[in-house]
């Protein structure tokens, strides 16, 4: 894969990525684009708001091969192009902080929409304690529907290492 891009901060909590992607895959070669802004919120001294948008649209995707024209793909799609957009909040103090972000992304394989959380705690220096949920809900071009919830629970001491997926 060979990617070549910009990204810049034109000004305070703002973010503006673009790229131009040529990447190999089992259906072939594929050259494509990337574009994406975030612009944040600082809200108080505590809580910051962001909110984004990203894309990504096939340039030329060579001579793409399907095993069979008449079936839907095992999964993903041949050209994977689709539009993002996103909220999120974290809240910051001095021991603990936390997050949430909900996105929507539109894509030609499918329809997802995403919560994602998490929680951070330090109760002494050099020890932490996080928590994390992850939900997607998903809707195929094919109509299936599909939900997962992933949740994670990890703690570190100092010069220790302990994680968990659940």
């Amino acid at each position: 894969m060979t990617r070549v891009g910009v990204k810049a901060s034109p000004w305070h909590r703002a973010q503006i990525n673009s790229s131009v992607t040529n990447e190999q895959t089992e259906f072939g070669p594929r050259l494509f684009s990337n574009v994406g802004l975030i612009q944040g919120f600082q809200l108080s001294e505590h809580w910051t708001l962001d909110l984004g948008l990203d894309q990504a649209n096939t340039i030329t995707d060579g001579s793409i091969r399907q095993f069979d024209p008449d079936r839907e793909l095992a999964s993903g799609s041949l050209d994977d192009d689709f539009v993002a957009v996103f909220v999120g909040v974290a809240y910051a103090a001095d021991l603990w902080s936390a997050n949430s972000r909900i996105e929507y992304r539109n894509s030609d394989s499918e329809e997802r929409k995403s919560l994602l959380s998490g929680w951070y705690r330090e109760p002494t220096l050099g020890h932490g304690l996080s928590a994390g949920l992850t939900v997607f809900t998903t809707e195929t071009n094919a109509n299936t529907h599909s939900q997962r919830p992933i949740s994670n629970l990890a703690g570190r001491g100092k010069n220790q290492k302990a994680a968990g997926r659940y």
